[in-house]
């Protein structure tokens, strides 16, 4: 799972529901350095960290342009996400409830999915 990958500090926000699921995956690609970067901000300030803001700092990250200044900027406002030119994707329900319980909550279920995905490109796609 991508959560491994985490820094201890963020781990324990996830363990915590200081940070959402979604939120952990998306830190989980920033390198460890840049996970501590965002760990000195959100231990210093009162910032919170949501979905928008942890995609603006994967971006930046993979730009190679994820700074201690950059991630403050992400944090205060001055960053955003660029949009995205891809279309909304939504799998139908029926679909969805053959794999799921009503019960199960949206983050699981794309938890799950991510899971699934990273198997399948890992293990069946690469013997294609």
């Amino acid at each position: 799972m991508r959560v491994n990958k985490l820094i201890e500090p963020h781990k324990n926000r996830l363990d915590n529901g200081e940070i959402a699921f979604r939120v952990a995956v998306s830190l989980s690609y920033l390198l460890d350095y840049e996970q501590q970067l965002i760990d000195d901000i959100l231990s210093c300030g009162n910032y919170k960290l949501d979905m928008k803001k942890a995609e603006v700092l994967r971006q930046l990250s993979a730009k190679g342009k994820l700074t201690a200044e950059t991630a403050d900027d992400v944090f205060v406002g001055k960053a955003s996400v660029k949009k995205s030119v891809r279309p909304a994707f939504k799998l139908k329900l029926k679909i969805i409830s053959k794999y799921f319980s009503p019960e199960q909550k949206p983050d699981e279920i794309e938890g799950t999915i991510i899971e699934a995905l990273e198997y399948y490109y890992a293990n069946v796609k690469s013997k294609a």
